[in-house]
């Protein structure tokens, strides 16, 4: 579940963001409205919104509560709508507002982690789809219906398979929410992929065990990955102590399009690629267009293909452009979207 944020000025104006909204039975997102309308609403009315970095710490210094979970993304979602409201008050991309575009075009990762079919031929098939569907990289997650971390010969079967199935310039990862591993069984298990020239494996060990992550980026030459589930200042220690190779926090909830550039700045200073989480409705996607579109290193980023839903596939006016396996940066002003509100309408939650 995700949460609109809507941000408009008595110029005629509108802002839209994305907060993190949690699971399926509404209730963070819920707490996510509540926090947005009865506190950050109050601490911004009246300010200019395309001071939006200083409307950021105005927030943050509002709440006790800012720096993690409900908070936070609540924070995410208001400074993405004041993000895109600026850059329409001044007709520019929002990667302009953000230090500048690097690229006019970003890669998105097919990110399909509920692949319902157990059998190996199933999953290669739904794989070698998504390459035909135009993806030149894919993350796989099998941890859900298969086991994945349970039986380490297993394991190295699915993913022997599915790279033979996409071959080998596709760039494949894999993310695990198997079961908790110790470290030792961690290093095994990277061992066994590091033949498979994975861009990244994800979330191997708990979050926030950064010593275990400290030694297993150590002993292996896999590119470790993890950020999404942290808070922003584990993340920040993870990057500073370069406990891993990867880091993918998501805009929606590491504090929107102000904190997210900040974030992906320390980890290049610190040489560290980061690939940005983003699991959620096409807001969140543009979002991410922008910020990566602003990264000195950007690459790579998430885009969900695992599920038919109507707030990835429809819920633009005009759908984002995906062209031999990249994403364009759209030209309008803001994020560079423009929602179609009978479709949104259709989607609402009736919690």
């Amino acid at each position: 579940m995700s949460c609109l944020v809507e941000v408009q000025t008595n110029k005629g104006l509108t802002g839209i963001g994305e907060a993190f909204g949690g699971g399926t039975n509404g209730e963070f997102g819920v707490a996510v409205k509540e926090i947005i309308e009865n506190g950050y609403k109050s601490v911004i009315l009246g300010e200019d919104p395309t001071d939006f970095r200083y409307l950021w710490d105005k927030m943050h210094n509002y709440s006790w509560f800012a720096d993690t979970g409900v908070g936070m993304a609540a924070l995410s979602g208001v400074d993405i709508a004041l993000v895109d409201l600026a850059g329409k008050a001044y007709d520019v991309p929002a990667c302009k507002l953000l230090g500048g575009c690097y690229r006019n075009k970003v890669r998105p990762y097919a990110s399909h982690p509920w692949m319902t079919p157990k059998t190996h031929e199933a999953l290669c098939k739904e794989a070698a789809e998504l390459i035909e569907q135009g993806f030149t990289a894919i993350k796989i997650s099998f941890a859900k219906f298969i086991g994945f971390g349970e039986n380490l010969r297993e394991d190295i079967k699915y993913v022997d398979k599915i790279r033979d199935a996409i071959g080998w310039d596709v760039d494949l990862a894999i993310s695990d929410r198997g079961p908790p591993r110790g470290v030792p069984k961690a290093i095994s298990m990277a061992r066994k992929l590091e033949e498979y020239d994975l861009i990244f494996w994800e979330d191997a060990l708990p979050r926030g065990d950064i010593e275990g992550y400290l030694k297993l980026t150590k002993a292996v030459d896999l590119p470790i990955e993890a950020g999404e589930e942290m808070t922003n200042q584990m993340l920040k220690y993870f990057i500073w102590r370069r406990a891993v190779d990867v880091v993918n926090p998501d805009v929606c909830q590491h504090g929107g399009l102000s904190e997210r550039k900040k974030i992906a700045d320390l980890a290049y200073a610190a040489g560290i690629p980061d690939i940005p989480h983003a699991f959620y409705s096409v807001i969140s996607v543009a979002a991410n267009i922008q910020l990566v579109a602003s990264m000195p290193d950007g690459d790579l980023m998430e885009y969900r293909t695992s599920l038919p839903d109507p707030s990835i596939n429809d819920l633009l006016d005009e759908p984002l452009k995906f062209e031999n396996g990249y994403l364009e940066v759209p030209k309008g002003p803001g994020l560079g979207i423009e929602l179609n509100r009978k479709v949104l309408e259709s989607i609402k939650w009736k919690g």
